[in-house]
C-alpha cells in the first residue's frame, strides 16, 4: 500500500502566477494548451467568465488515443460543457497509447507527474478554488479516476468514473483524513468491463472500505454511455465547498488569477468583457462571489468587479 501511495501521490505546490506565461492558444480546440518538451501536452478549457474560487474538472481519457479515438475532437467536446458549468476543465494527455501507470503495471508515474504539474500550472493562472477539485475519467481514464482520488483524498474533493476496469488498492476510511465522494457509472451492456464482473464487484470494494459511493447502471449502454461527459457534474458541484473530515494542506483560494487576456481572447472572442477590467499590473479583480451550477439552475450573483 506504501508503494501504491507513491506512485499515486499528487501535492499541491503554492500557486505562482508566473504559470500564465506557459500557456499558449489552440484555436482548433478553442482552449489554451500546455506542453512540454518530452511530449507531454495538455488543453485547458475556461468559462466565459472567469472569477473568483473557479472549481476545476481533470478529464483523463481512455486507452486507443489516435487509433478509436481523435485526441483533438475529444478535447473540443469539453470547451461548451467548460463554459455551460462555469468550470475549468483540464485535459491533459497520456504520451503512449494509454496512461504509464497502467502500461507499466502500476510501477511508472511520468503521466501522473504530468497531471501534477499541469494542475498546479492551472492554478496558478486562474483563481481555482481548491476546496472544488474533481477529476473524471473513461474506462482506463475511469479506472485511474478511481485510483487518483482515493489515494488522494485530501486534493480531490469527488472522483468520477465511467466504464472502469479497477481501481489500485484503496485505503480504508478511518477519520483522519478527508474522503472523497465517489461516483460510479457502468453500462449495463458493457463488453469490454462486464457490470457483474466488474462494475458491481468495484463498488462494492469501494463501499466496504468505507467510501460514499453513487452508483448507477446505465441501461442497455455499452462501454462507452451516452451523456457520460455530464452524468455527474450536477451532483458534484451541488457539493459547493464541501470538505470532508479534514482540510487540505494547501490554503483555499490560493490562486492569483492571473491571465494572459491576449491568449484567452484568440479562444474565447465572446468573452471579451472579462478582460476590459484588467489592473494595470494585468491580473483580474475578482468578484467576491459566484455560485457555480448548471445553466438552468444558475444565479448570477457577482458582485461588481472594483
Amino acid at each position: 500500500m506504501a508503494n501504491t501511495d507513491r506512485v499515486l501521490s499528487l501535492e499541491l505546490t503554492k500557486p505562482d502566477p508566473r504559470s500564465a506565461t506557459l500557456l499558449k492558444a489552440d484555436p482548433t480546440t478553442s482552449s489554451l494548451v500546455l506542453q512540454q518538451p518530452e511530449g507531454h501536452v495538455a488543453y485547458i478549457h475556461t468559462p466565459d467568465k472567469v472569477t473568483s474560487n473557479v472549481p476545476v474538472l481533470v478529464v483523463l481519457h481512455g486507452a486507443g488515443k489516435g487509433k478509436f479515438w481523435n485526441v483533438k475532437q475529444s478535447v473540443a467536446s469539453w470547451g461548451s460543457i467548460a463554459r455551460s458549468y462555469n468550470m475549468i476543465v483540464i485535459y491533459p494527455v497520456a504520451r503512449g497509447s494509454t496512461w504509464d501507470y497502467i502500461a507499466s503495471k502500476r510501477t511508472q508515474r511520468r503521466d501522473i507527474d504530468f497531471i501534477q504539474f499541469s494542475l498546479n500550472t492551472v492554478r496558478g493562472a486562474f483563481p481555482v478554488d481548491d476546496r472544488r477539485i474533481a477529476v473524471c475519467g473513461l474506462s482506463d481514464g475511469g479506472s485511474m479516476a478511481l485510483s487518483l482520488t482515493v489515494h488522494n483524498p485530501n486534493l480531490f474533493q469527488a472522483g468520477m468514473s465511467i466504464s472502469a476496469g479497477f481501481c489500485a488498492p484503496p485505503p480504508s476510511v478511518d477519520g483522519r483524513r478527508r474522503s472523497p465522494k465517489i461516483f460510479i457509472q457502468h453500462g449495463s451492456a458493457d463488453r469490454m468491463f462486464p457490470l457483474e464482473r466488474v462494475g458491481i464487484p468495484l463498488q462494492s470494494k469501494l463501499k466496504r472500505s468505507g467510501y460514499d459511493v453513487e452508483f448507477r447502471v446505465a441501461k442497455g449502454q455499452g462501454h462507452v454511455p451516452t451523456g457520460w461527459q455530464q452524468e455527474f457534474l450536477p451532483a458534484w458541484l451541488e457539493m459547493g465547498g464541501q470538505t470532508g473530515t479534514q482540510e487540505s494542506p494547501v490554503s483555499r483560494g490560493t490562486g492569483s488569477g492571473t491571465i494572459l487576456p491576449s491568449i484567452l481572447e484568440k479562444v474565447q472572442p465572446h468573452s471579451n468583457n472579462v478582460f476590459e477590467r484588467l489592473a494595470k499590473d494585468r491580473r483580474v479583480m475578482l468578484a467576491r462571489r459566484h455560485l457555480y451550477a448548471p445553466p438552468e439552475i444558475r444565479q448570477h450573483c457577482v458582485d461588481a468587479m472594483a
